[in-house]
């Protein structure tokens, strides 16, 4: 029993322990806005795409013009911007395709006289942009208010402090925040009621056919139906054969921020809901060159590539003779002495080569004949010449004659040095 009584204690403490854990602690699951993933923030009508595929159209996105295989029959192409997406070659095939039952809904880009849009100018459209008057008062000068006139005003506006407050928010919940006059209300033929859009009221379109009066006349495409707020026009359409030529002065309506405000979505469902495929056009910028020479050009792309390897293979190639590297480690002192020498000779060091030749022979004299300093050069010569089979001027030359570069001469008094240091 004693043994098992620590196994009991353990048993009851982890009961214990798990019951106290699953009565004091409790799960729950909490949700985390991330924020935008990788696909919605590469494409800002992504919201818009999803919508439209919810109602039954087909959609196809893409940041690039060139992408597009071919345009959809019947459907209806979205431009966010079109100054910047459109050539003259990209206009005319766009406006046949119109022509020919398509619907194109253009954004246009505020004007700029130096980037001419093709699109717009063939309809004489602009967007320019709106300046909002502001009335100014001249300053006057203002009576100093009394002492108790301003405590008067500072306590009535402590009092009042908490009503404008609790008044400020119950006009924020009754009171929309976008201001009636910057709202776009649309009508269509079809449709009984009106669709509420807030387009940017920083610019508006504008059209000569908007204008006109009866002392002038405009001969040009006029649009068919236009509207807009207070600040100005923002929607404008054209009739153009079978098909339809929409043009609006804000292309973030239907950007994936915004699409939830007012009748955005609804406006979008009604421009596309006689269109089985559309197609949102979101890219601002032209294709890098590289993508239209890999694109038109891609022959002569790979034979550039394959020449420049060809002349990287024979550039790289070693050039010149093979120098042969000799192993020093092994060498011998007499090679070492040789090398030192003919470095010697090179830099025309003559007597360094030849006068510790001359200074050995002079101090082997000395220690056989102690008396030798202090004979002259003549009896000196006579001395060594007794024990030597030498002529005196070969000794005398020996000894005292400069080296002038001649390798005969250098060899024959080594020679003769040499014999005179063997004899003595």
């Amino acid at each position: 029993m004693k043994n098992k009584l620590p196994l009991i204690l353990a048993l009851i403490v982890i009961a214990l322990s798990t019951y106290s854990f699953f009565y004091l602690f409790e799960s729950y699951e909490e949700q985390e806005d991330l924020g935008w993933d990788k696909k919605a923030r590469r494409n800002p009508y992504l919201a818009a795409e999803q919508f439209l595929a919810q109602t039954g159209v087909r959609v196809t996105s893409s940041d690039n013009f060139d992408k597009l295989i071919q345009l959809p029959p019947y459907g209806m192409v979205f431009i966010s911007n079109s100054s910047q997406t459109l050539t003259r070659k990209r206009v005319d095939n766009l406006l046949e395709w119109v022509e020919q039952g398509g619907h194109l809904i253009v954004a246009a880009p505020v004007y700029d006289k130096d980037n001419k849009d093709f699109l717009l100018s063939r309809f004489n459209v602009e967007n320019h942009e709106l300046s909002k008057d502001e009335e100014t008062d001249e300053a006057k000068p203002e009576e100093q208010p009394r002492l108790s006139e301003q405590l008067e005003k500072i306590n009535k506006d402590i009092l009042d402090n908490k009503q404008k407050e609790k008044q400020k928010e119950e006009k924020s919940k009754e009171q929309s925040i976008i201001p009636d006059a910057e709202i776009t209300t649309l009508k269509f033929t079809d449709i009984d009621t009106t669709v509420r859009v807030h387009f940017s009221s920083e610019s508006g379109l504008t059209h000569p056919g908007l204008y006109k009066n009866e002392n002038t006349k405009y001969e040009g495409v006029e649009p068919g139906y236009w509207t807009g707020s207070e600040y100005g026009v923002h929607f404008m359409q054209f009739d153009l054969g079978d098909g339809l030529l929409s043009i609006i002065s804000d292309n973030s309506i239907w950007r994936s921020d915004r699409i939830n405000e007012l009748d955005h979505a609804y406006l979008l469902w009604l421009l596309s809901n006689k269109n089985s495929e559309v197609v949102l056009l979101y890219g601002a910028n032209m294709p890098s060159i590289f993508y239209f020479i890999w694109q038109y050009a891609s022959e002569m792309v790979l034979t550039l590539g394959v020449l420049l390897m060809a002349w990287l293979l024979y550039r790289s190639r070693r050039f010149g003779s093979i120098r042969q590297f000799t192993d020093i480690a092994h060498q011998s002192l007499a090679e070492h002495i040789r090398a030192s020498g003919e470095y010697l000779w090179r830099d025309h060091k003559y007597e360094q080569l030849i006068e510790p030749l001359r200074y050995e022979i002079k101090n082997r004299t000395q220690m056989h004949f102690p008396n030798y300093k202090q004979l002259n050069l003549q009896q000196q010569v006579e001395l060594i010449q007794e024990y030597t089979s030498l002529s005196a001027d070969r000794i005398e030359s020996a000894f005292n004659r400069d080296i002038s570069g001649d390798e005969s001469e250098f060899t024959n008094i080594v020679t003769d040095l040499q014999k005179i240091r063997n004899t003595l």
